[in-house]
């Protein structure tokens, strides 16, 4: 007969129950050979692994608070940037405007100098007429 296919939590499962099993008897071997207190101590992970572990988890957690003080940083910048962008764009428009009064004033100054020139030709025209009807 062929053997019906184990799905993937089926298989996990019965790992973990072999697993048990097999630590269960490695503590009760461990036991037997060493005795209960030393096979506790025996079984324990070294001081220098448990300081290893706890650096490493400090460490870690450096890491991710920097990671999350990093993108703060990064979202500042870039606001600052579109901050900056934008005030770019205003200077320039503004820059545009000042260009257009100082056109529009040359502009109107030269119309008034046109002006001025016509009124002292009017001025001397009308004098000239003065003078000719007085003779």
């Amino acid at each position: 007969g062929e053997r019906p296919a184990l799905d993937c939590a089926t298989a996990v499962a019965n790992a973990q129950r072999v697993a048990t099993v097999c630590l269960r008897e490695l503590r009760c071997m461990r036991e037997g050979a060493l005795g209960p207190e030393a096979a506790a101590t025996a079984a324990a992970p070294p001081k220098a692994v448990v300081e290893t572990h706890a650096a490493r988890q400090m460490l870690l957690e450096e890491k991710r608070v920097l990671g999350t003080d990093m993108e703060a940083l990064r979202a500042t910048m870039r606001s600052i940037q579109e901050g900056s962008e934008a005030c770019n764009g205003l200077a320039r428009a503004a820059a545009a405007d000042v260009v257009a009064l100082e056109c529009a004033s040359v502009a109107v100054q030269d119309d008034l100098d046109k002006v001025r020139s016509q009124l002292g030709r009017s001025r001397e025209q009308a004098a000239e007429h003065a003078e000719a009807c007085a003779r």
